[in-house]
C-alpha cells in the first residue's frame, strides 16, 4: 500500500470510530456526587474529572471561594460565598466540557 492510500485508510478508520456516541452526560457522570447540582462543590467535582490543574482561592472564615481554570486562559469558572455546599455563581457549560471539544 502506498503512503497516500495508507494515510486515507487510517483517516477513514479514525473518522468512522469517532462517529460513535460514547459520551456520558454530565448528570450521568456525577450521579453519585455528594454535592447537589448547582452547588460550588458539584462544579468543582465535575471540573476535576476533566482538568487536573484547578486553582481554588478562598477565605476559610467566610466560605467565599473562586475556582480558576488555567487551561481556559485563567478563566474564573465559578465562585461561591458559602463553601462547597453553597450556590455556584458561575455558569459552567457541562455538556461542552464533557464533550472534550475545545472551548
Amino acid at each position: 500500500m502506498n503512503k497516500p492510500t495508507l494515510f486515507f485508510s487510517l483517516l477513514a478508520t479514525v473518522a468512522v470510530m469517532s462517529c460513535g456516541n460514547n459520551e456520558t452526560s454530565p448528570s450521568q457522570t456525577l450521579s453519585a456526587s455528594k454535592y447537589a447540582k448547582g452547588s460550588f462543590g458539584y462544579d468543582v467535582q465535575f471540573l476535576k474529572q476533566y482538568h487536573k490543574d484547578l486553582v481554588m482561592l478562598g477565605d476559610d472564615s467566610t466560605g467565599a471561594q473562586v475556582l480558576i481554570l488555567p487551561a481556559y486562559q485563567g478563566r474564573v469558572m465559578t465562585s461561591t460565598t458559602e463553601g462547597m455546599n453553597g450556590t455556584s455563581f458561575g455558569w459552567v457549560n457541562h455538556d461542552l466540557i464533557a464533550s472534550g471539544k475545545p472551548a
